[in-house]
C-alpha cells in the first residue's frame, strides 16, 4: 500500500503541535483507512486538543488495519519522500531499499472519533488583525502547568480580548464571539490562519480549513476576571501621561539590558526620573557594580515631576507589543498601575498593556 505524504508535510507544524508526547504513540497519528482520515491525538483524554487531516493512499486487496504511530517519527519519514509504502504484515514503512520499522499499535477496538461529528458547519473566519491580536495576547499568559488557569487563558468577551499574568494585562477592543482559549488555542489558530473557519459546539472550539479540522476545549470552567470595574479602570487609566519615541526607548532598553540583568534584586528594575521644566526623561539602571543613566526626549507630557521604578522585562515586553512609532504612558504618582498604548497619527491604538510600578 502507498501513502501519499503531501498532507503530512504541509501540516507538519500543526501535527507536531498536537502531538501529545506524554501519551506516546496514542498521542500521535491514528490512520483510519476506512474514511481516509489521519486523526491527531485522538487516543487520549477526551478533553485534550484533537485534530484530523484527510490523506490519500493506494492499495489492492483487503483494506489494512487502522493503527497508531508516533507523530515525530512518521513526519521524519514523510519529509524524505512524496510517498511511503506500508507493509501491514511486517508493520513497517519502506521506500525503495530503505526500510523503517518504528513503533506501531494496532488497536483491538475501534477508536471513538465521534467528537468530530458536529451538527452544523462553522461559518466564522479569523481576520489577519484578529490573529495578530491573539498572538499579542499569548505573551501575557503562562504555560506553567501548576499556574492558576486564569493565567493560562485568553478571554474573549464579545467586545474585547484580554489576558493576564504576573501583574500584567493585555487588552484589545475587538469583536469576536465569547470564548476562553487555553494555551494551545491561539497557537493552532495562528498555524491554520485566516483560511480557516471556526465555531463552538458543546464546550469545544471547532476550527477547519480545506484539509484539516481541530477540536479545542473551551475553558468554560475558568471565570473571566472583572477587568471593567470602575475601581480597576481608575487604577491605571490616568489623566496624567508622557509619550516617548518607540525606537529610542527600545534602543535604551536593549543597551541597559546587560546591566539590569546583573541586578541582584529579584526585580530587574529601571528608575524613571523627571524634574520640573525638563523636557526629557532619565532612565537609570543601578546595581552593586554599576550605575548607568540614559536620557530620552519627551514627545509629549503633562507631568511636572516623576520618580518611580518599573520592571525592565515588563517594560521591554510592553514596548515590543506596541507597533506604533510613539508610546504613551498613563502614570499617576498616587496609583500603582501604568497604562501603555501606541500613538499613530495622534490616535491611540485599540489595544493597551497595563502593569504595576514601584515607588
Amino acid at each position: 500500500m502507498i501513502i501519499k505524504t503531501k498532507v503530512f508535510n504541509e501540516n507538519a507544524k500543526l501535527i507536531n503541535h498536537l502531538w501529545n508526547k506524554s501519551e506516546g504513540v496514542y498521542g500521535g497519528i491514528y490512520f483510519d483507512f476506512s474514511n481516509k482520515m489521519a486523526y491527531l491525538n485522538i487516543g487520549t483524554n477526551k478533553n485534550d486538543v484533537k485534530g484530523k487531516a484527510r490523506f490519500s493512499f493506494e492499495f489492492s486487496g483487503d483494506s489494512p488495519k487502522n493503527f497508531f504511530v508516533e507523530s515525530s517519527k512518521f513526519l521524519s519519514l514523510a519529509s524524505l519522500y512524496d510517498e511511503l509504502n506500508y507493509d501491514s504484515k511486517q508493520e513497517c514503512f519502506f521506500h525503495g531499499k530503505d526500510k523503517f520499522k518504528i513503533e506501531f499499535i494496532v488497536p483491538t477496538d475501534e477508536v471513538d472519533t465521534s467528537i468530530f461529528d458536529i451538527p452544523t458547519e462553522p461559518e466564522n473566519s479569523f481576520s489577519d488583525d484578529q490573529i495578530k491580536i491573539l498572538n499579542k495576547a499569548k505573551h501575557f499568559t503562562t504555560q506553567v502547568p501548576e499556574a492558576n488557569p486564569v493565567f493560562k487563558t485568553i478571554f474573549s468577551t464579545g467586545q474585547s480580548i484580554f489576558s493576564m499574568f504576573d501583574n500584567q494585562l493585555f487588552e484589545c477592543k475587538v469583536s469576536l464571539p465569547e470564548m476562553k482559549m487555553g494555551n494551545s488555542s491561539y497557537e493552532i489558530i495562528s498555524i491554520l490562519g485566516n483560511d480557516s473557519k471556526f465555531g463552538f459546539y458543546d464546550n469545544f472550539i471547532f476550527i477547519k480549513n480545506d484539509c484539516t479540522e481541530v477540536m479545542i476545549p473551551n475553558n468554560s470552567a475558568v471565570e473571566a476576571p472583572p477587568i471593567d470595574t470602575d475601581n480597576f479602570v481608575q487604577s491605571y487609566h490616568h489623566n496624567t501621561y508622557f509619550t516617548l519615541g518607540k525606537d529610542e526607548l527600545q534602543e535604551i532598553i536593549k543597551f541597559l539590558e546587560i546591566y539590569y540583568k546583573e541586578n541582584e534584586s529579584k526585580n530587574n528594575t529601571l528608575h524613571f526620573m523627571k524634574d520640573v521644566e525638563e523636557n526629557e526623561l532619565k532612565i537609570e539602571s543601578t546595581t552593586t557594580k554599576d550605575s548607568i543613566l540614559r536620557t530620552i526626549g519627551l514627545i509629549d507630557s503633562n507631568i511636572d515631576t516623576m520618580d518611580f521604578y518599573v520592571d525592565a522585562l515588563k517594560l521591554k515586553l510592553a514596548a515590543s507589543i506596541i507597533e506604533s512609532p510613539f508610546i504613551k504612558f498613563r502614570w499617576c504618582s498616587d496609583k500603582y498601575g501604568i497604562e501603555v498604548t501606541g500613538i499613530e497619527d495622534e490616535t491611540e491604538t485599540d489595544y493597551h498593556v497595563i502593569f504595576s510600578y514601584m515607588k
